[in-house]
């Protein structure tokens, strides 16, 4: 079993870590990402996100986003008005 004790602030020796921790290169994207990123709770339901590329669609997912625009879909879905769930 694990604990985290939160009655003082870790944030201030964790941030300190995190800003001398190296980056991810990213070749493709030509940046720079922080490797060890914190965020809150509170920063999650703020919106904020983790800074990192962008994930590649993958082949199914571009082949199924293809075949419903070739049927007249658009990328709104299906003809019966449903929305498709695509991963």
């Amino acid at each position: 079993m694990r604990f985290l004790d939160l009655t003082e602030n870790p944030m201030k020796l964790m941030k300190a870590e995190a800003v001398t921790a190296s980056f991810y290169e990213s070749q493709m994207w030509n940046r720079r990402y922080p490797k060890i990123q914190l965020l809150t709770v509170a920063d999650l339901l703020a919106g904020k996100q983790i800074d990192m590329p962008p994930r590649p669609a993958s082949r199914r997912h571009l082949q199924e986003s293809s075949e419903s625009i070739d049927q007249g879909h658009g990328d709104r879905g299906t003809s019966d008005g449903q929305l498709r769930m695509t991963n």
